[in-house]
C-alpha cells in the first residue's frame, strides 16, 4: 500500500463529494442544520504497529475517541500496518 497514493485518492473523494465534507450544527432556534464545507483536508492517518497487542490498544483508543458531528468531515480513514 502506497501511503501517498492512498492519501491523494482519499483527498480526491473528500474534495469531490459533499457528503464527505458535511457537518451538523444546531442553530439559534434549536434546529439541526447541515453544513457543507468547501475545503476540507482529508482525515487520514497511517500507523506502523509493532505487534498485534499494540494494534488492539490503538483500536481501543480510536473507538473511544468522541466523533465530532460539527467538524468539517464525517469520515476519517485509519490504516494500520503490522510487521510481516
Amino acid at each position: 500500500l502506497n501511503p501517498e497514493v492512498t492519501r491523494r485518492a482519499f483527498q480526491h473523494l473528500v474534495s469531490k463529494y459533499p457528503a464527505f465534507r458535511t457537518g451538523f450544527s444546531i442553530n439559534m432556534e434549536g434546529v439541526l442544520e447541515q453544513i457543507i464545507f468547501k475545503n476540507v483536508t482529508a482525515d487520514i492517518q497511517f500507523f506502523e504497529l509493532e505487534s498485534e497487542s499494540t494494534a488492539i490498544e490503538q483500536l481501543k483508543t480510536e473507538v473511544s475517541t468522541i466523533f465530532d458531528l460539527q467538524g468539517p468531515s464525517l469520515v476519517k480513514l485509519r490504516i494500520y500496518q503490522l510487521p510481516t
